[in-house]
């Protein structure tokens, strides 16, 4: 367990500091109702909404969606699968609604990391590759915040595989609960995203500002590049391809590491060794960038 994980503050020890602050004569669960969760607003002749896959009657907790809809959990499933659901053995919540404010369709998928499979409900765990991000990122932050722990592997792990597809999203999920590995991978994925989305994308505190302290690495390595490039010699092939490179990487400096595999489709009029001068010095920028710190090093 990463050690991260003592800054969250679990739902059993939330119970555990309300108790604290009432004399045996008060009711702590009433307490914990107006504290922790909304009152439920269903009325005595109301039919409230129950999930399909959750609804065990002999089930020992409920728990309450954002938009209303009731989760039958049993608390054995969440102590073994969670940290962040624990509840304390000394309190009872038996018939007792707990609001949290995730929605319905974030608390299905996520219980179903939680509870094992019953005889008269054979689900299995969600298939994450094809699910839509915007619930995937939604996802994967509960299963953080409550510390559901095969769940959290299972969202970092499909994260590595779409890195390049959505990485302000990824970069904002990892700075914020500590996946230096991911971290890296995504800043250098966002050298190609325009400034705009990267401004409008990074919501967590105080990582737009350290991002552009890194692009800003990037962009002075191509700048130099291009400043030695108009000081080099007078062969216009040579000019020719490193202007090239130097735009690719302009564009993008994650792809300027890459040598292009073509090196002799353009004549030299000059009946130089443009090839093997432009080899050399695609080698010396790739060395540059690779020196540049780790975006979580920083």
């Amino acid at each position: 367990m990463r050690q991260r994980l003592s800054a969250k503050r679990p739902f059993g020890h939330e119970v555990s500091s309300i108790l604290s602050g009432w004399s045996s004569t008060d009711n702590p669960l009433s307490y914990l109702k107006t504290t922790t969760a909304m009152d439920s607003d269903i009325s005595p002749n109301s039919c409230p909404t129950v999930s399909a896959l959750f609804d065990d009657p002999n089930a020992d907790i409920t728990f309450k969606s954002s938009d209303g809809v009731l989760f039958k959990i049993y608390k054995k499933h969440l102590e073994s699968n969670s940290a962040g659901f624990a509840v304390p053995e000394r309190i009872s919540v038996d018939n007792e609604v707990v609001s949290v404010a995730e929605s319905s369709q974030v608390l299905e998928i996520l219980f179903r990391f939680i509870h094992p499979c019953s005889e008269s409900q054979q689900y299995r765990q969600p298939f994450v590759i094809d699910m839509e991000p915007s619930m995937l990122f939604a996802v994967a932050e509960a299963a953080e915040k409550y510390i559901v722990f095969g769940a959290m592997n299972t969202f970092i792990t499909r994260m590595h595989q779409m890195v390049s597809q959505h990485p302000v999203e990824i970069l904002n999920h990892c700075v914020r609960h500590d996946y230096p590995n991911l971290v890296d991978e995504a800043a250098i994925n966002m050298i190609s995203v325009s400034l705009g989305k990267v401004a409008t994308g990074l919501t967590h505190p105080g990582l737009l500002a350290k991002w552009l302290i890194y692009y800003n690495r990037w962009l002075e390595q191509v700048k130099s590049e291009h400043v030695k490039m108009l000081e080099a010699g007078s062969c216009v092939t040579f000019h020719y391809r490193r202007a090239a490179y130097l735009a690719q990487a302009l564009a993008n400096p994650r792809l300027g590491v890459n040598v292009p595999s073509n090196l002799d489709g353009i004549d030299c009029a000059m009946s130089c060794s443009c090839p093997s001068r432009f080899l050399r010095s695609t080698k010396g920028i790739q060395k540059r960038f690779a020196d540049i710190p780790k975006f979580s090093s920083m």
